[in-house]
């Protein structure tokens, strides 16, 4: 009889350990994303805004994405033409202001900001030519960072090209 009883509880505490654990990765998935509004921040789930669908969709899932790094093409996700252009470098948005035809249908452009000294060279969205159906830009801050800073950082000419940003400490 002593037996059972303990068997059930084990059981029981490893099922409650499990559940626990699964709820919060699903969870983690979204936190943390952080939207410029005309000069105000809002964090809202996908799925309360059907707004933040297909940037969620763009962002997480896999997407035919080009990755540059020091102004070089590193790595190629996908056979078609790219719907992605992940920037690991600030060198690498010089490449932005090229007119290339390649790039006609990328919506979401994500640029990685390693330190803080990365914010004082602003960008400008207005001179980017050749992405007529960009939607997105996903900035991933790699240390604490507010919003203040990144509406210093990215100039954006209308209201067109949407900003989320995150900070993000790598392990």
């Amino acid at each position: 009889m002593k037996n059972k009883l303990t068997l059930i509880i084990s059981n029981f505490l490893f099922m409650l350990c499990i559940s626990l654990l699964y709820t919060n990765k699903t969870f983690a998935q979204e936190h943390g994303i952080y939207e410029l509004v005309k000069n105000e921040v809002s964090q809202k789930k996908s799925n309360t805004n059907k707004d933040r669908s297909d940037f969620y969709n763009l962002s997480k899932k896999l997407h035919a994405t080009h990755y540059f790094e020091q102004n070089k093409l590193k790595h190629r996700y996908g056979e078609s033409a790219p719907v992605k252009i992940s920037l690991e470098s600030m060198n690498s948005f010089s490449l932005l202001n090229q007119n290339n035809s390649n790039y006609k249908g990328v919506k979401l452009i994500t640029i990685t900001l390693k330190n803080e000294s990365e914010l004082d060279t602003p960008i400008d969205l207005s001179n980017i030519e050749g992405f007529p159906k960009l939607q997105y830009i996903y900035i991933k801050c790699l240390f604490k960072c507010t919003a203040n800073q990144i509406e210093r950082f990215v100039k954006a000419p209308n209201d067109r090209i949407r900003i989320f940003y995150i900070s993000v400490r790598p392990s």
